[in-house]
């Protein structure tokens, strides 16, 4: 998921860049879209980083062979939450954009 948010926005940018001088046919503005960028790629390093220290503390549980849960019951949940608020506000900004 982080891979993919991180591309999008890679790909947002590239694409915004390469018609820089003209605004004609397009639907969202320049504007939008880098603000579009500039929110997605620190939630896909926020995943990323997510995704090491848990890594990182399994490893850790399993090295020790302590008996334990593996499982993270906040993470995924706090996770989900930050990319539904992220892509909600994506949207509502886009959608003022357009009808504005």
């Amino acid at each position: 998921m982080a891979t993919t948010m991180g591309g999008v926005s890679s790909a947002m940018v590239g694409l915004s860049v390469s018609g820089a001088g003209s605004s004609e046919g397009r639907l969202i503005s320049r504007k939008t879209v880098d603000l579009v960028s500039a929110v997605y790629v620190p939630v896909a390093i926020l995943m990323v980083c997510y995704a090491l220290f848990t890594y990182e503390w399994r490893s850790k549980f399993m090295q020790k062979k302590q008996v334990g849960f593996f499982d993270d019951r906040v993470g995924p949940v706090t996770l989900a939450s930050i990319v539904m608020v992220t892509l909600v506000a994506i949207t509502v900004m886009a959608f003022i954009d357009v009808f504005s």
